[in-house]
């Protein structure tokens, strides 16, 4: 009777672990921000998905999600209306799972293309931001308001036209600027890493070099 509670507890207890296991693997429940690429540029859509077992239900923008989630592989097909081109169709979804993000391709009638997929609640590089550059001058505070398509950043900094990407939280911006109290202009580089509220890295103008450590909402 004893070796057989102690069978029953230990299964008990290896269920449980693995169920905490399987619960830690990175899933697609919750909210997702798509960034599809389209002839006509890039294309937002907010959605929310629901997993119950291997059946995705949930929104796509307005529309009804229906698809499956396989082993880290993600394939919907469902009802899509595009009001503004007065067009509709059954949009389709293929994509994998790579850590916290989905890359894959979209097909909508005659058009398709690639896709990237971020969790709606993951810290992004959107918003605004103070850049604080260690100079040989001292400390220099740029302000920037950056816009991230896909892996294409854009905005402003400083005034000037901001041209770079950033995947994977690692920030690639190169772009001309005009420092007129010294009389000197050129591409500015500043790579970076995005950590939570903070990036820090490093920036190249002209000659010149430093560091930098940019925070959020300046």
């Amino acid at each position: 009777m004893k070796g057989r509670t102690f069978a029953v507890c230990t299964l008990l207890m290896t269920a449980f672990f693995l169920g905490i296991a399987y619960g830690a693997v990175p899933g697609i429940d919750g909210k997702w921000k798509f960034v599809l690429d389209t002839p006509d540029g890039s294309r937002t859509s907010q959605a929310e998905f629901k997993l119950e077992g291997e059946t995705v239900t949930g929104k796509w923008d307005k529309s009804d999600v229906k698809g499956t989630f396989v082993d880290g592989k993600l394939d919907l097909t469902f009802h899509l209306v595009v009001e503004e081109h007065n067009m509709e169709g059954d949009l389709a979804i293929t994509a994998k799972l790579d850590g916290e993000k989905l890359t894959g391709e979209w097909s909508f009638l005659e058009y398709s293309g690639t896709l990237v997929a971020t969790p709606a609640s993951l810290p992004g590089l959107d918003g605004k931001w103070l850049f604080i550059l260690a100079t040989p001058d001292g400390e220099r505070r740029v302000p920037a308001d950056l816009k991230l398509e896909g892996d294409a950043v854009t905005g402003q900094w400083g005034g000037f036209e901001v041209k770079g990407t950033s995947s994977e939280g690692k920030l690639d911006l190169k772009f001309y600027i005009k420092a007129e109290a010294e009389d000197m202009e050129g591409d500015i580089a500043l790579t970076g890493k995005l950590d939570g509220e903070k990036i820090v890295g490093e920036w190249v103008f002209t000659e010149y070099s430093g560091t930098f450590e940019a925070t959020r909402g300046q």
